[in-house]
């Protein structure tokens, strides 16, 4: 008539808080991380069906432990939750064909000056140092900026770039008319 697990494992080590009359737990791991294997030991003489749900990176995973006589079940549930990225930077950046001079992930403005007689500005270009990262360019005036938004939809950096136009430059000649 007994229906309990002795112990839940996680990647061979025991669940943090493991009880037998506790009968649902939660694992949060860092972003990125796989599923751990799990596993359960059941009281002598109990059977144990275990079921595993995915859902994206996370999973529930149930363990139904049944009586030896059948009369007896007892469910117990692990919620894996892989926690999303907090990672908003960028790995490069590029002002058209060119990539910013000077760039670095954790410098957020740059200035750019563009050749004399430049009518528009270059679409800029980036690399995500984290695919599931987002990013939106925006532009005012002479001033682009991309927005890097994390994964977990909270982590936000802003890289700014200010365009200038070069001035006509103008060149003075001295002629010299010396008399011989």
């Amino acid at each position: 008539t007994d229906a309990y697990l002795i112990s839940i494992t996680a990647d061979y080590v025991l669940v943090t808080g493991f009880q037998s009359d506790k009968y649902d737990y939660t694992i949060s791991l860092p972003s990125g991380s796989a599923i751990p294997q799990l596993a359960s030991i059941a009281c002598e003489g109990a059977t144990v069906e275990m079921t595993t749900i995915p859902s994206g990176s996370s999973a529930t995973v149930t363990f139904e432990v049944t009586s030896e006589d059948g009369l007896t079940q007892r469910t117990y549930t692990v919620h894996v939750n892989v926690l999303p990225s907090a990672i908003c930077t960028l790995s490069n950046l590029f002002a058209g064909d060119d990539a910013v001079e000077g760039f670095q992930s954790d410098k957020f403005s740059y200035d750019i000056e563009l050749p004399y007689g430049t009518q528009t500005l270059p679409e800029l270009e980036y690399i995500l140092t984290d695919k599931k990262s987002t990013a939106v360019v925006t532009t005012n005036d002479k001033t682009m900026t991309v927005t890097v938004t994390a994964e977990d939809g909270v982590h936000t950096n802003a890289y700014v770039v200010n365009f200038t136009i070069a001035h006509v430059q103008h060149q003075i000649v001295l002629v010299n008319h010396m008399k011989a």
